[in-house]
């Protein structure tokens, strides 16, 4: 395809990750679980992060002047010490990557999902007197989302529940539900004839932040010095932290308010 209806997210962040890596002035560290950000013991001016290795039960500390939480629903964990007010739930979506058979147009599909229950019968065995709607996996209807991407796969999703992680959960241990991917299949089999007969690659669950008022959090943690914010990008976090990217640099560098 010459274009594409989506910028595939894992691509994108690890284009972003290697050209930070080949400055030579990041390290990427793997396999630890934040359980804790605090103002620095006996050091007022620094920040104190209380981490544990996934391979050792032992707590350790590390120290830095700025500290950055960017841990998607994650951070609310982290924050709410600081941030009593703070409110946010954490949404477990659902989405499968399919491979069709033959391409598809690039175009972004964006659905309420209501079809006759006589188109559904010949397909799921279904009865036929009226129109339906598919239900979500907590009961609500479902409203997918269809993305072709660059690399001749479709991305799928809509099925979402609430489920906020605690705080050594990593992102390895979110389970996947299966009703939930045979319903992703279902919409994709009856939206499609490129798509009925396509090879599923991946069935996946992510959990989204959704502040109470659906907007990011940005900015200083003023009880801290040296803690910043940056999250809480609902479903839109490929497209926006782009943007935040640029407002944490000014907000540090250059004490920019926004």
């Amino acid at each position: 395809m010459k274009n594409t209806a989506q910028v595939h997210p894992r691509l994108l962040c690890d284009k972003m990750l290697s050209s930070a890596l080949s400055t030579g002035r990041v390290e990427l560290r793997t396999g630890v679980c934040v359980l804790a950000v605090k103002r620095g013991e006996g050091q007022p001016n620094q920040v104190d992060i209380i981490v544990k290795d996934e391979k050792s039960p032992q707590e350790a500390v590390m120290r830095a002047n700025v500290v950055v939480v960017a841990c998607g629903v994650w951070s609310y964990n982290i924050l709410s010490p600081h941030l009593p007010t703070l409110q946010m739930i954490g949404l477990k979506s659902h989405s499968i990557v399919l491979k069709p058979k033959s391409p598809v147009t690039a175009h972004a599909v964006f659905l309420t999902w209501v079809i006759l229950l006589s188109f559904l019968s010949a397909r799921f065995n279904r009865p036929t007197n009226h129109t339906t709607r598919f239900e979500g996996v907590d009961g609500r209807t479902t409203e997918p989302e269809v993305y072709p991407r660059p690399d001749g796969t479709v991305y799928l999703c809509g099925e979402a529940e609430k489920q906020l992680p605690s705080k050594e959960q990593s992102i390895s241990q979110v389970t996947v539900k299966e009703s939930a991917i045979q319903r992703l299949r279902q919409v994709a089999e009856a939206l499609s004839p490129n798509l009925r007969d396509s090879t599923l690659e991946i069935s996946q669950a992510c959990i989204l932040p959704v502040p109470s008022d659906h907007l990011p959090l940005i900015g200083p943690i003023k009880c801290v010095p040296g803690l910043y914010c940056a999250t809480g990008h609902t479903w839109w976090g490929t497209t926006t932290t782009l943007v935040l990217t640029n407002c944490i640099r000014l907000i540090f560098l250059y004490k920019k308010e926004f």
